[in-house]
């Protein structure tokens, strides 16, 4: 790595609106830790369509689709991994990428950058080589399932390593997708393009996925709130296909289970004031 090698935080949408607010609260959250390096949101449009506006993220409009164009087969995941190789291979940056979900925020800053044939991952707790899609992946790319690296994003990948593994990326996406149809046919898909790679990988608590246990997250700089939050006597508390844009949170931080889980209502409550203080403000 070298001292020109920038840091990217890169997130991945098509123009549909349910996902502005969360690309929102994420980019006031990397902005708020002071995040080092640059935002880029990428977003697919194409057949048009109207193009979010953030004043401290760069906005880089792919043709990416989200129908594989061989398949027909629609998959939203699709426009992220078509979106990525586009941009790699048109823009040519050089450096570390951070790979985001819309539904993440940042409690504390990723410094951490990686070099070639490197990649630093959060471990997937919930992977098991024994399912359907493990040894689906593992036959295709003529390993053991047991040997399947359990990783998934957020990641940091040298954007060298990055444009090489996407194209069997979105092979094994796309051939689980015809196979089995599961929703996290792409979470898979990287799974296998990392262990057909070979490329040495490193595992850290880079984000905790909602409701996995404290102890292996707690230090994870980044939430995934994919799913509901819980509160300490594990009933409902939170959760984002409930939420209405902008309006409070509703519940105390305090009421939620988990440590970093009161940390993303603490960070939302912070979040949606500033946007009710300022519209335009960090977004």
């Amino acid at each position: 790595m070298t001292a020109t090698e920038s840091l990217y935080s890169v997130v991945c949408t098509d123009t549909d609106p349910s996902v502005n607010w969360q690309c929102q609260v994420l980019l006031r959250s990397w902005k708020r830790v002071e995040q080092p390096g640059e935002f880029v949101r990428l977003v697919a449009v194409p057949d048009g369509g109207p193009v979010p506006d953030h004043v401290h993220a760069r906005v880089v409009t792919t043709h990416a689709p989200s129908v594989h164009p061989a398949t027909g087969d629609r998959y939203p995941p699709y426009n992220r991994l078509f979106s990525l190789l586009e941009w790699l291979r048109t823009e040519r940056p050089v450096g570390t990428v951070l790979i985001l979900d819309p539904d993440m925020v940042f409690r504390a800053p990723v410094r951490r950058r990686t070099v070639v044939g490197t990649a630093v991952m959060q471990r997937w707790l919930d992977f098991t080589p024994a399912s359907a899609p493990a040894r689906l992946v593992a036959e295709a790319i003529g390993s053991d399932p047991d040997d399947l690296p359990a990783v998934t994003w957020p990641g940091l990948v040298h954007t060298t390593d990055l444009e090489r593994i996407l194209p069997r990326w979105i092979e094994l996406t796309a051939a689980l997708r015809q196979s089995i149809g599961i929703w996290e046919s792409d979470m898979y898909g990287l799974v296998g393009a990392l262990a057909a790679d070979g490329l040495g990988l490193v595992t850290e608590a880079i984000g905790a996925w909602m409701n996995w246990p404290a102890e292996l997250v707690a230090g994870a700089p980044i939430i995934h709130y994919c799913q509901t939050v819980e509160a300490h006597d594990g009933r409902p508390l939170w959760s984002k296909r409930d939420y209405r844009p902008w309006e409070p949170i509703g519940v105390d931080p305090a009421e939620a289970r988990l440590d970093y889980c009161r940390d993303l209502l603490a960070i939302l409550t912070d979040v949606v004031g500033q946007k009710a203080g300022d519209p335009r403000r960090a977004t």
